[in-house]
């Protein structure tokens, strides 16, 4: 009665996952790779069992080989068979993550759903372009300038030298301008036997304008 007992325990350091007993040997200098409760926590976190599964038995032995780390996966009960997988890396790292896969991918599983991600929101809305509009200065009801210039030409009175002067003036009512200009060359006196002459230069312009 005691051995029919003890036939019906689970074996030592099995774990259960999705229906399936697992259990995991590591030989050797393989304590960095994953026993059965970590290789079934990592599934969990990843995958999902379908609606109904089969009972099966699930033998995974990590071992260390000339080259790097060895995995041997033994599967009996609903599908049997066994799986060698193995890497050069210098940890258990990248086997353990294959063995994880192997073994969510023989008992069917199914991976997680994603978690729904929230929109990103959306940029706020540029403000309506509003248009500055430039007031226009008011022009003035009425200004007056004046202006006056002093120089000298040659070649206009002789070959010597002449003084030369200018002035203006310009009056500006709302959008209408005008400008009277008066210039003048300073007179010589040009000796004509039996007497002289006297010659001097004048001279004006009226300007007028419309203004937009």
């Amino acid at each position: 009665m005691a051995v029919g007992l003890f036939l019906l325990c689970p074996r030592a350091g099995a774990t259960e996952l999705s229906g399936a007993e697992l259990h995991v040997v590591r030989e050797g200098a393989t304590a960095d790779c994953p026993d059965a409760d970590e290789l079934a926590r990592r599934i969990r976190a990843l995958w999902m069992a379908p609606a109904a599964t089969a009972p099966m038995q699930v033998d995974v032995r990590f071992a260390r080989s000339a080259t790097g780390y060895d995995a041997e996966l033994h599967a009996t009960g609903a599908r049997s068979g066994t799986r060698h997988l193995s890497t050069t890396a210098a940890t258990c790292a990248s086997l353990s993550e294959a063995v994880t896969v192997a073994l969510a991918l023989l008992l069917d599983l199914e991976p997680l759903p994603e978690p729904a991600r929230e929109p990103p929101p959306e940029p706020p809305a540029a403000p309506p372009a509003v248009a500055i509009a430039h007031p226009l200065r008011p022009l003035p009801p009425f200004d007056l300038a004046l202006s006056a210039s002093l120089g000298f030409g040659l070649g206009v009175l002789g070959a010597d030298p002449v003084g030369m002067g200018s002035a203006s003036v310009l009056g500006r009512r709302g959008h209408f301008a005008a400008e009277a200009q008066a210039f003048f060359v300073a007179p010589r006196t040009f000796d004509y036997d039996p007497g002289y002459v006297k010659v001097g230069l004048w001279g004006g312009a009226l300007n007028a304008c419309y203004r937009t």
